[in-house]
């Protein structure tokens, strides 16, 4: 069993395959901390052939919820923690809607959190998994909150609002979105493509479908993306207030 950081394991993955490795004996991976996107999962599927789990984890509250085999979102370990979707109006939202994520633990006895904001986005799901089991769930882990990218007209988008451009791209490998001021926006990308004007203007076609035109676009090709000091790779990183 491999287990990592969704962000490493779309370092490893693409390491190994540009360099021709292979890594007999694995039966299952899984992936935790922060997003692996759906195209490498199916590269990692594909290289290993075997089935990758994702796994809602975090340091205050142990494994919060967990894939099963119907990869439909993430059962809640609800012995361990208590799980909350709110709206801004801290009211609890409908299955199928967008809010907060508010946890309080059931086993901590030494550093007891209740009502604790984990400051993720995440689409509240119900209990009726085709796996049968009947724990609830959160459909979909959007991002953290500051991890947004506001436009001039007041609307924000989050990581998912990117999805249509890179989803169905298979020469991009691994990317940050990295809003410099209101105005600006720069995507660092990491691509096999060598033909990198060509790529670049492909690419920022694509992001008008979703970026106004007063948002100027930067593409900037990359080796690999830097992680945070905490270890994990911001894929929407805000550099303003």
């Amino acid at each position: 069993m491999l287990f990592s950081y969704g962000s490493y394991l779309e370092i490893l993955i693409g390491y190994m395959i540009k360099n021709n490795v292979t890594w007999p004996g694995i039966r299952v991976i899984l992936f935790g901390a922060d997003a692996l996107r759906p195209t490498v999962r199916k590269v990692i599927e594909e290289t290993f052939q075997c089935p990758v789990y994702g796994e809602y984890v975090s340091s205050e509250f142990s494994v919060i919820g967990f894939e099963c085999e119907a990869h439909q979102g993430y059962h809640l370990n609800t012995d361990i923690c208590c799980v909350d979707v709110i709206d801004a109006n801290d009211e609890p939202v409908d299955a199928g809607e967008k809010g907060e994520l508010i946890i309080s633990n059931l086993f901590n006895k030494a550093t007891v959190l209740l009502n604790y904001r984990m400051g993720d986005l995440a689409v509240k799901g119900g209990n009726d998994c085709p796996c049968g089991r009947t724990l609830p769930m959160i459909n979909e882990l959007i991002g953290k909150i500051d991890d947004v990218v506001s436009l001039p007209n007041g609307h924000q988008l989050t990581r998912r609002s990117f999805n249509m451009v890179f989803l169905e791209r298979k020469d991009i490998y691994q990317y940050q979105i990295i809003q410099e001021s209101l105005d600006t926006v720069v995507m660092k990308v990491v691509t096999p493509r060598k033909d990198i004007d060509v790529f670049s203007r492909e690419l920022k076609r694509d992001l008008r479908l979703i970026l106004p035109p007063e948002v100027a676009v930067g593409i900037e090709c990359v080796d690999h993306v830097k992680p945070e000091k905490s270890g994990k790779i911001k894929m929407v990183k805000r550099c303003f207030d």
